[in-house]
């Protein structure tokens, strides 16, 4: 059993772009970002053979996605979200770990994400699952202006 399974999360499953699907994680990362993707930004996902899109359900709702993009030897988490009420109880460490079980059966090296600055929780959550911060973008985010943090994991050397 996954140590997410046993501590009462779900294990993470791969997505379908279906409607009701789509319409689920549009609605989730609506509640989480401030500049969120469209619908058809994730049609598009599903659509694209480099990228695999993996959820939590509860109770048969999506609580969480994640939104990993492979090509080559890198994988980007390009998307992670968990619904307000459970963050912090370990739904996107479950995530983030599936996310790097996938890059690595993807044969991709490392995990590179980018994450606002002002972002803690979540800086935390990277950090404490191996992910190192080498470099930034300067004002990349907008609502509100932000800096970006580039992180990588490096699975293999």
């Amino acid at each position: 059993m996954p140590a997410a399974e046993a501590r009462g999360i779900p294990a993470p499953v791969t997505l379908t772009g279906d409607p009701a699907t789509v319409d689920a994680i549009a609605a989730l990362e609506a509640a989480s970002f401030s500049t969120p993707w469209s619908k058809d930004a994730f049609k598009a996902s599903f659509d694209n053979e480099f990228v695999e899109i993996s959820g939590i359900y509860e109770d048969g709702e999506l609580v969480a996605y994640a939104v990993l993009f492979t090509l080559f030897e890198t994988s980007d988490l390009q998307d992670i979200a968990v619904r307000e009420d459970l963050r912090g109880k370990e739904y996107g460490k479950a995530l983030l770990s599936d996310c790097v079980a996938r890059a690595a059966a993807r044969g991709a090296d490392r995990v590179c994400l980018e994450v606002r600055e002002g972002n803690a929780p979540a800086r935390a959550l990277y950090e404490h699952n191996g992910f190192r911060q080498f470099g930034r973008r300067k004002n990349y985010y907008a609502y509100p202006p932000e800096d970006a943090l580039l992180y990588q994991r490096i699975l293999k050397e």
